[in-house]
């Protein structure tokens, strides 16, 4: 008979939680929801991502409020990104990016991962966060490449567009010569024309006598009867 899995819930009771927050990977911060946002609680991690050796260089750095925490350009986009993904999220969830300045005066882009919790204590948020400066300008860098391509693709689209319009115009005014051309060539061989009809029509020609091949003064008689050699 197969044996169920032990529980892992007596194992979890017997860590120590504080430790736990305290040395994990990741930067980790709690700060109440409401009033001036102070932060109740930072990890070691959260500490080295700002520069900070202890919690002392930590508030002398950021009030020890959240909106400290943020690059001052960034904080009012950021709290309102929350405030909408909080309300918009059935786990009240929300994922924002934004900028802090390091206790050295260095600036960085931090991933933050917020959940905003209701307690008997009040509102709070915990939230988890890690430095993607890098990660963001790799990202920053593809797009500027992809830019660069569009740009590249945009120019050649208005060298094409600016040929064909040179294509036209040159056809246009080939077109324009031509009729000139023909207008004029009408006209010039019109003019000579109209004199040789009116000449004409003024000289009725001569009756020819049948039997005859038509001259412009005489005529002459067909050989043999006008049949064909």
């Amino acid at each position: 008979m197969a044996t169920s899995a032990p529980s892992i819930f007596p194992a979890l009771a017997q860590l120590d939680i504080g430790d736990v927050l305290a040395h994990m990977p990741g930067g980790f911060f709690v700060y109440h929801a409401d009033g001036d946002e102070a932060v109740v609680y930072v990890n070691e991690a959260c500490l080295r991502i700002f520069g900070c050796a202890d919690e002392e260089q930590f508030v002398a750095l950021t009030g020890g409020t959240f909106p400290g925490m943020v690059h001052p350009e960034d904080i009012e986009a950021v709290e309102h990104s929350i405030s909408r993904q909080i309300q918009a999220d059935r786990y009240s969830m929300d994922y924002v990016e934004y900028r802090i300045i390091r206790r050295d005066g260095s600036v960085r882009w931090i991933e933050d991962y917020g959940h905003h919790v209701t307690l008997d204590a009040g509102e709070f948020f915990y939230v988890f966060i890690n430095d993607a400066t890098d990660k963001l300008r790799e990202r920053a860098d593809e797009l500027e490449a992809v830019n660069a391509q569009l740009r590249e693709a945009y120019a050649r689209e208005l060298e094409h567009r600016t040929m064909l319009r040179n294509a036209l115009s040159e056809a246009e005014a080939a077109n324009v010569a031509k009729n000139t051309f023909l207008s004029n060539m009408s006209h010039d061989i019109r003019t000579p024309l109209n004199a040789v009809v009116g000449y004409a029509s003024s000289r009725p020609m001569a009756a020819r006598p049948s039997g005859c091949a038509p001259t412009a003064t005489k005529c002459w008689p067909l050989p043999s009867s006008c049949s064909t050699w």
